[in-house]
Formats: structure tokens, C-alpha cells, sequence
């Protein structure tokens, strides 16, 4: 089960790498919106704040954060919103509800199966499991080889 999680992550993590940054902030009509292209024929465009439907995005020297990841599954679609700690659900391009994770320092990748949703924390190095309400099942923790990540 673990080995599966860990192989659509990374898939995941190899397809958005293919695809380019699909996700965009930008300025329209002094109001600041996130795009997320679901596909050639779907786009997702969500305002940016902290409110229930919106999503977080920080300007920093360090780097913008803004939605780290997206997934489609089945009819739905699961934005990760790492500035807000939750996911976004989206039924046929509309807001259906959030799954709130805040046990997350910082959310950076997204998995969903039919027994719920991964997300992966990239500060504590563990991938924490929730059930579709936001519950957690459960977490695993990732051996990290630190010589491994700084001598590859």
C-alpha cells in the first residue's frame, strides 16, 4: 500500500515537472486569481486570500508560494493549497468543500485514491493520510538519506 502511495507521488511529481507550471497568479481587473488548467477544455479560476473558497499565495524573497499541487480523480478535482493548509474539492469545475490539514507544516505534494487523501509534508518528512472529511488515518514517515539529497 505504502510503495503505491509513494509511486503515484511520484509520478505526480514527474508529470507536473513534464507539464510546466500550469498554475498562474495574476492581476485582472485589481483582482488577484489563481488558474489552474485542468485541461484543454477546463479551467479552474480561484480568487486569492484566506477565505473558504479562495486560495493563499505569499510573495517572499525567498520565493512566491501559491497552490504547490493538483490532482484529478474520478469527477472531482483536489487543489493543494499550502499557504492555507487545505484542499480545495471541485466537482465539474465548481467548489464543492475543503478537506483542512493543518497538521501540515508545509503541504507539498497531493495523492487521492479512493481511500482518501495523501499529502505529503515536506518540513516533517512524512506523508500523512485523510479520510475525505479531513480526518487523519494515518502517517508515514519517510527515511531521508541526507547524503543521498546533497550528493546526487
Amino acid at each position: 500500500m505504502m510503495k503505491k502511495v509513494l509511486k503515484v507521488m511520484a509520478c505526480t511529481m514527474i508529470f507536473v515537472m513534464l507539464l510546466g507550471d500550469t498554475r498562474s497568479a495574476f492581476a485582472s481587473n485589481e483582482q488577484i486569481v489563481s488558474t489552474v488548467k485542468v485541461n484543454d477544455d477546463n479551467t479552474i479560476q480561484i480568487s486569492i486570500g484566506t477565505g473558504e473558497q479562495q486560495v493563499g499565495y505569499l510573495e517572499s524573497h525567498a520565493g512566491n508560494r501559491g497552490p504547490e499541487d493538483f490532482i484529478m480523480y474520478g469527477e472531482k478535482t483536489y487543489i493543494l493549497d499550502s499557504v492555507n493548509k487545505k484542499v480545495l474539492v471541485y466537482s465539474n469545475n465548481e467548489w464543492s468543500y475543503n478537506i483542512y490539514i493543518e497538521e501540515c507544516r508545509y503541504p507539498g505534494l497531493l495523492c487521492v485514491e479512493e481511500n482518501g487523501v495523501y499529502v505529503l509534508d515536506l518540513n516533517q518528512d512524512t506523508i500523512i493520510q485523510y479520510d475525505k472529511k479531513g480526518k487523519i488515518q494515518r502517517s508515514f514517515e519517510i527515511p531521508i538519506n541526507d547524503y543521498a539529497l546533497y550528493n546526487a
